[in-house]
């Protein structure tokens, strides 16, 4: 976690930064948000009830011709405050990204600073620098290195991490990347001793929305996703997402998708010495529009586990009004091995005018799990308002009610106000 000091220093520039935006040629934009979270939750056995509070403050700044239209910078962040264990340093103030970009015309860009790193290889976070090049031959590579922040920080240990991305042009209006990232430990004079994980990844979408249109018929459509990373050095797939989406009539969707995610920690981490099991799933499921609001769904899915596969069936049909208000009822069933599962989920809404959403929520839950001897009963009231103030002022509030037999009551809501704004010339 970066230290509070230089936090603090980041978040002042920033401020006069904006202050001093009208008097120079920068322009910047941006939205704050200001939330709230808060639970108050009693257990049936015993009679406790306990409170939680937690107040944030979100940051999103993009600026730009900083003394030169070749220059940008990026910054967001957010502060954290809990009421109930007080102001918590490991968890009060976090920087999401805030780094320098560089742009030479339509050749090469240098961001400097926090940044993500592409998604295809995992969550990432690092301090460093990137290198990006645009239309140098059919593939376009990127270069990074700098020291790791996330997922793989120890007590804020910075890991170096070295990285190249390849990138192709648009064929037929496919686009494919190859990354490679490699992350040290332990001895830094000797990198290649120290390395810890190799990861390479490969990503496959067209026109950035991650989806391959095969078909393009209004009847007849194919979806196609897919995305993957493997570490070499463990010789484990680290995560990989496959999905298809098919039309097959106007009435008929089918879908088929697979995930596959493995558990891993840093070398130097407690948690590496434990045995974990992957995460495996493949899912199937098929929408049938019996009439022009009501549908039907079947759902698939089969877990693998060490011990073996788990089947999980549900059916459901789902009733919706397109009219006002908006009419949404959907019955589900779900079985497996000892526990059966019934859902019922409704939900109405209305649009008032352009700037007002009222929206009310009930889960009905009827379960029986394993371990259980009866079935049980749970339920959950949601209610939600959503209001446009204005062009750059938006507001919402959220607050639900949760009964099951493990608490007489849980009610959690939720808020924020997020303003918008656009400053410089």
């Amino acid at each position: 976690m970066m230290n509070k000091k230089i936090l603090t220093t980041i978040l002042l520039l920033a401020f006069l930064l904006c202050i001093q935006l009208t008097s120079y040629a920068i322009t910047a934009n941006g939205n704050l948000t200001s939330a709230f979270w808060v639970r108050e939750n009693r257990l049936e056995n015993p009679q406790d009830a306990k409170t939680n509070l937690f107040i944030y403050e979100y940051l999103n700044l993009f600026a730009t011709n900083i003394g030169s239209p070749k220059i940008a910078a990026n910054l967001s962040g957010r502060a954290k405050w809990d009421k109930i264990n007080g102001f918590e340093e490991k968890d009060s103030l976090r920087i999401y990204q805030g780094y320098i970009d560089w742009k030479e015309s339509n050749k090469v860009s240098l961001r400097l600073g926090r940044q993500f790193l592409p998604n295809d290889v995992g969550l990432w976070q690092m301090d460093g620098l990137r290198i990006e090049t645009f239309r140098s031959g059919y593939i376009s590579p990127s270069f990074y290195a700098g020291a790791a922040i996330l997922p793989w920080t120890i007590n804020g240990d910075k890991e170096p991490l070295l990285g190249v991305e390849l990138g192709t042009k648009r064929l037929y209006g496919l686009r494919s990347k190859l990354n490679f990232l490699a992350i040290f430990y332990g001895d830094k004079d000797n990198l290649v001793s120290g390395l810890d994980k190799a990861i390479v990844g490969i990503q496959i979408d067209k026109f950035g929305e991650s989806i391959l249109e095969i078909l393009e018929s209004p009847h007849n459509r194919l979806n196609l996703y897919g995305r993957g990373s493997v570490d070499i050095i463990s010789k484990k797939v680290i995560n990989s997402y496959l999905f298809a989406n098919m039309r097959v009539t106007p009435k008929i969707d089918l879908s088929l998708g697979y995930q596959q995610d493995e558990p891993l920690f840093p070398a130097d981490s407690i948690f590496s010495v434990f045995n974990t099991e992957t995460f495996r799933q493949l899912n199937a499921s098929a929408d049938y529009q019996i009439l022009r609001l009501v549908v039907l769904r079947g759902d698939w899915t089969r877990q693998f586990f060490d011990s073996g596969p788990i089947d999980r069936y549900s059916a459901g049909i789902a009733v919706t009004s397109k009219s006002e208000p908006v009419l949404t009822i959907r019955l589900e069933n779900l079985n497996d091995i000892d526990t059966n599962y019934w859902r019922v989920y409704s939900h109405i809404g209305k649009q008032f005018g352009r700037r007002l959403e009222i929206g009310l929520s009930n889960y009905y839950n009827n379960y029986r799990l394993t371990e259980s001897l009866h079935n049980k009963n749970a339920y959950s009231f949601q209610l939600k308002t959503s209001y446009q103030l204005s062009r750059n002022l938006h507001v919402l509030f959220r607050v639900e009610d949760n009964i099951n037999p493990d608490y007489k009551y849980n009610i959690r809501a939720l808020g924020y106000l997020r303003m918008g704004f656009g400053l410089g010339k």
